[in-house]
């Protein structure tokens, strides 16, 4: 775990299923329900995009996020169905850039959301934000 490592804010889009963060796309440890409160170490493993596997080295994987909310709600604009995502802060350690990523992301080996900043992020999607995600 952690100790003594210090997390810093950041940000990145997820699923919001029976209230709960999801992943967006891929299982983390055989489930796309992330935990609240809970220092999560990504499965760090080599990974192509889509389409790329035999055009280049790929990368080691991680929990990828957007340091600045503002890139992240830019980010949140290439989904056509926004209807289940949320723009989440989270806390993440030891970042590093996404090899040959086309906006400012970040791979973090660790993450943790806070539940009472996923509690905000949903609200906002439901009231002060909602043009965001229309």
């Amino acid at each position: 775990m952690l100790t003594g490592m210090k997390m810093i804010p950041a940000y990145r889009l997820l699923r919001v299923k029976r209230a709960n963060p999801w992943t967006l796309f891929h299982k983390f440890h055989e489930s796309r329900q992330l935990p609240y409160n809970k220092e999560l170490r990504a499965v760090e493993e080599q990974v192509w995009n889509p389409g790329k596997k035999e055009k280049g080295p790929g990368f080691i994987s991680g929990w990828h996020v957007i340091l600045d909310r503002d890139e992240c709600v830019e980010y949140l604009q290439r989904f056509t169905d926004k209807s289940d995502i949320v723009i989440a802060k989270v806390h993440v350690a030891r970042l590093r850039p996404k090899p040959r990523a086309t906006s400012n992301v970040h791979l973090a080996r660790y993450m943790k959301i806070d539940v009472w900043d996923w509690a905000l992020d949903k609200s906002r999607k439901l009231h002060s934000e909602r043009h965001l995600y229309t």
